[in-house]
C-alpha cells in the first residue's frame, strides 16, 4: 500500500489549529513521564523505529491503518492516555471516519520501506533453489550408500578364518583338561619345607623314577610318572618290613637313636631337647632318616601316612592313621 502524508507539507483542514496530532499527544506525554523510546518498544513488542514513526506522524513507513490503530491504542494505554481519544485523533488526522479513508487513496508510487523485502519472484526463486539443493543432497546420499554396500559385505569374508580358529581352540583346551592331573600334595609339602629336597634313593628291589630323566613341560608325562610311583611303591613296602641297620656314629651321653622309614613323600621337622632344628626337609618315598638326638624329641610330619615305620631308642613308635599332619613328643625310657 502506498501512503503519501500531506501533513508533512501542511496540516489537514479536518484538524483544528489548536488540536494536537496523535504523534504529538503520545510523544509529549511520554517525554513528560520520562519514558524512553526503547522502554515503550519493549513493552509493545515492536521496534523502536515504529515508535519513532508514531511520534513523528510518519505513517507512510507503517503497515495498514488497522495495525496503526492497534499500535496507537497500546502506546496510549502504556503511558496512561485514553486509547479512544488517540485513535479518534488519528482518524481525523488522516481524514477517515472508519468506513472510508480518502487520505489513504491519495498517495504516491513510493513503496513502504517497512514492508517485507521479498517479492513473489524472489520467493519463487528461493523455493526452487531450496528444492534443487534438497534433491541434489538426496541423490548424492543414495549414490554414497550404494557405493558403500560392497565394502560392508566384504567384512564377514575376512572374519571367517578367525572364527574357524576360535572354534578349534575349545577342543585343545578340553584335551589339555582331560590329560592333565595335578599333584597338589607334592606341591603343598614342598612349600612347607621351604628348601631344596633331597634326591631319591634307590634301595634294592625298588624302582624310583629319576626326576632329571622326566620331561616336565608335557602334562601327560608328569601324570604317567606319578601313576607309576603310586603303583610300584606299595610293593616295595611289602618287600621290606623291617628297617635297615645303617652304620651310625657312636652315641654321646644322653643321645638316643631315631630311625624313620618313608613310603611316601613327607615333610618332616625334628627338634632335640635343646630346641635346635636337627632336620627340616621334604623326604622322598623310599628314603630313610637316621639321627642321634638328645631326648626328648619333637617331631612334626606333613604327611603322617607316608611314614611306614619309626623307631626311637630301639622301640617302635605307632602313629595315628587318622591324621595327615601329626606332632609327636618322644621321650627316652631312661628319662622316664
Amino acid at each position: 500500500m502506498n501512503i503519501d502524508n500531506p501533513q508533512l507539507d501542511e496540516p489537514l483542514e479536518s484538524i483544528s489549529s489548536g488540536e494536537l496530532s496523535p504523534g504529538e499527544m503520545l510523544s509529549q506525554e511520554r517525554t513528560r513521564q520520562g519514558v524512553s523510546i526503547s522502554t515503550v518498544a519493549e513493552a509493545l513488542k515492536i521496534t523502536e523505529s515504529y515508535i519513532k514513526a508514531l511520534d513523528q506522524n510518519d505513517f507512510d513507513h507503517l503497515p495498514e491503518p488497522a495495525f496503526i490503530r492497534g499500535y496507537l491504542r497500546n502506546y496510549a494505554r502504556s503511558i496512561g492516555l485514553k486509547p479512544e481519544e488517540v485513535v479518534a485523533c488519528f482518524d481525523r488526522y488522516i481524514g477517515e471516519n472508519g468506513a472510508e479513508a480518502p487520505y489513504l487513496k491519495a498517495g504516491s508510487d513510493q513503496p513502504i520501506k517497512s514492508r517485507s523485502h521479498f517479492s513473489p519472484a524472489g520467493f519463487g526463486l528461493t523455493l526452487a533453489a531450496a528444492v534443487f539443493v534438497g534433491g541434489l543432497t538426496y541423490f548424492g546420499w543414495n549414490v554414497y550408500r550404494s557405493d558403500s554396500v560392497p565394502v560392508v559385505a566384504e567384512v564377514p569374508v575376512q572374519v571367517v578364518p578367525d572364527e574357524s580358529a576360535i572354534s578349534q581352540s575349545p577342543i585343545a583346551v578340553e584335551t589339555l583338561g582331560q590329560d592333565f592331573i595335578p599333584a597338589p600334595e607334592l606341591d603343598e609339602m614342598e612349600e612347607l619345607a621351604g628348601g631344596d629336597s633331597e634326591p631319591l634313593e634307590s634301595p634294592e628291589g625298588e624302582f624310583v623314577a629319576d626326576p632329571e630323566l622326566i620331561d616336565p613341560p608335557v602334562p601327560s608325562t608328569v601324570s604317567s610318572a606319578t601313576t607309576e610311583e603310586v603303583v610300584v611303591e606299595p610293593k616295595a613296602i611289602e618287600a621290606e618290613p623291617q628297617l635297615e641297620k645303617p652304620v651310625q656314629n657312636a652315641l654321646q651321653d644322653g643321645e638316643v637313636q631315631l630311625a624313620i622309614r618313608f613310603s611316601e613323600d613327607c615333610w618332616i621337622e625334628v627338634r632335640d631337647a635343646k630346641g635346635g632344628v636337627m632336620v627340616s626337609d621334604l623326604k622322598r618315598a623310599g628314603t630313610q632318616l637316621d639321627l642321634n638326638v638328645l631326648a626328648p624329641v619333637k617331631i612334626r610330619l606333613g604327611n603322617a601316612p607316608g611314614v611306614s615305620e619309626m623307631t626311637f631308642d630301639g622301640v617302635p613308635v605307632e602313629i595315628s592313621s587318622g591324621k595327615r599332619v601329626a606332632s609327636l613328643l618322644l621321650e627316652s625310657a631312661k628319662q622316664g
